[in-house]
């Protein structure tokens, strides 16, 4: 077992920014899962373990996508974010994103490590049990052209637990 160094989330931002060019993670988060929080009276929470690449090239992977799928089109132009401000200006690539006073981290996940499990009340449910409860994955506007899609997601630190890095493991604290 790999020893595990305690950091705060600044702590992170740094390591994050220090990068400066794409770089593998693997990640082990515990997110709120339901449509909305505030009309249920559960709270049902989500963890899951993800290998993924911060640092990417947003407007490159999807070209790299386009070209394994024969697209001749016109080219991907990367839309402005809707929400949150990158913490490097005009770096379409920072993995870090500042919204409302809390931090993101931006990622391009590769592979589930161990599928997502879901917990209401402390205890585990199926998926299948409170699907109806979880938001609908909508597909992306910009990438209706391509059979596989891009994946890009942001973590709010707040709901990292662990992260590898570089070789080096850590564990997010408050």
């Amino acid at each position: 077992m790999k020893n595990v160094t305690k950091i705060t989330q600044a702590m992170l931002r740094d390591i994050l920014l220090a990068r400066k060019s794409a770089t593998f993670v693997s990640i082990e988060t515990v997110t709120h899962a339901q449509k909305s929080k505030a009309k249920l009276a559960q709270v049902i929470l989500k963890t899951s373990y993800i290998n993924g690449i911060v640092r990417f090239d947003y407007s490159k992977s999807v070209g790299n996508q386009e070209k394994r799928e024969g697209f001749e089109g016109e080219a991907f132009k990367v839309q402005p974010r809707k929400w949150g401000v990158r913490l490097e200006e005009g770096k379409g690539n920072c993995p870090v994103v500042e919204h409302k006073g809390a931090l993101y981290m931006t990622i391009k996940p590769e592979k589930v490590v161990i599928p997502a499990q879901f917990f209401t009340e402390g205890k585990e449910v199926s998926k299948e049990e409170i699907e109806h409860l979880l938001p609908v994955a909508r597909p992306s506007k910009t990438q209706d052209h391509l059979t596989k899609e891009v994946i890009v997601r942001d973590y709010k630190f707040d709901s990292i637990k662990f992260i590898t890095i570089g070789g080096e493991r850590f564990e997010l604290i408050a």
